[in-house]
């Protein structure tokens, strides 16, 4: 068994552990490495067919277009979303976290102030519902890629669709680059950062939000902590790791903004308190508990201890070398 951190080669103090699966929940059980150095947590072994772990009730693959369209076209969202685009500083960003009814999605475009002209692609965009709310808030110019939602291609929509992977598009540069918890489904990080360097514009900017490891979660539930997802997440980073990956890319990691919520600790405690599923534990969240567990999310968020985070990235001066 491999014992090497795939990220920054370090054999020393590694553990394997074994983690369940618990979205399909059929008992299943995935080694994965933790690494002493760079702290990513990471699958061990290839998975032969990784298509059947994304059965049409994976949880990102239902209702996502309904829930985004209902709340993606209001008016108060395109005020919200106009705000968002313009505001600068990590002391905002915890009040743009809380807003309930805004789609998280539209809450990494922080900052960015990105022109409706930008030329944006999404990948792993899954049914495409930001991609739609995109649209409808005016930015024309979006594009989704995705190697596990084929389906989508044959769908009403006004918004441009490619069945792969990032690997499949050529010849076209892009201002904005997102990855929407898509990012640790894939199995080679690096090669996809240099991908992104080719197709980023030399002003464009690359939005990364994944889950993290070594966060409140982590610390409190261990191998229970729900963001683990085996074995659909490959790897989950630390920001040390990420900046690793992205100087090896000839990219700059210019902001962290951590976005933690409390759903994320509610799950990972039923996991380690019942055997129930995913889906089980989403349908019973009181608001009780929903109130303590947003409370914890937000202060492991001010304290940079938040199990998912959005990561601002840039091009640097000089190109990765090959």
């Amino acid at each position: 068994m491999n014992h090497r951190c795939k990220i920054c080669g370090n054999i020393d103090g590694n553990i394997i552990y074994n983690v369940k699966e618990r979205i399909l929940n059929k008992g299943d059980v995935f080694a994965y490495l933790h690494c002493a150095h760079c702290g990513t947590l990471m699958l061990n072994e290839p998975i032969e067919d990784m298509s059947r772990w994304y059965a049409p009730d994976y949880n990102p693959f239902i209702k996502r277009r309904q829930r985004e369209k209902e709340t993606g076209i209001r008016l108060r969202n395109k005020l919200l979303v106009e705000l968002i685009i313009h505001m600068k500083g990590k002391r905002f960003f915890k009040y743009i976290v809380r807003l309930e009814n805004l789609d998280i999605q539209f809450k990494r475009l922080y900052g960015l102030f990105l022109s409706k002209k930008a030329e944006i692609l999404d990948v792993g965009c899954a049914t495409g519902g930001w991609l739609y709310s995109l649209y409808d808030m005016g930015w024309k110019h979006v594009t989704g890629i995705d190697l596990y939602c084929p389906e989508i291609a044959s769908c009403d929509r006004k918004w441009k669709f490619i069945s792969g992977d990032i690997f499949s598009i050529h010849n076209q540069v892009y201002d904005c680059i997102t990855f929407n918890h898509s990012f640790e489904h894939m199995e080679n990080p690096l090669e996809v950062l240099r991908k992104v360097y080719s197709l980023l514009s030399d002003r464009g900017v690359c939005i990364i939000s994944i889950p993290l490891c070594g966060g409140i979660s982590w610390k409190l539930f261990g191998l229970d902590y729900c963001q683990i997802d085996a074995p659909r997440h490959w790897y989950l980073y630390t920001p040390q790791s990420m900046k690793h990956l992205c100087d090896s890319a000839g990219l700059v990691l210019e902001q962290i903004y951590y976005d933690s919520k409390g759903g994320i600790l509610h799950i990972s405690d039923g996991y380690k308190k019942t055997e129930k599923s995913h889906a089980e534990l989403c349908n019973f969240y009181p608001r009780s508990r929903k109130i303590k567990y947003d409370k914890i999310a937000e202060k492991a968020n001010d304290e940079g201890n938040g199990d998912e985070a959005v990561f601002v990235i840039k091009k640097g001066t000089l190109r990765y070398k090959r």
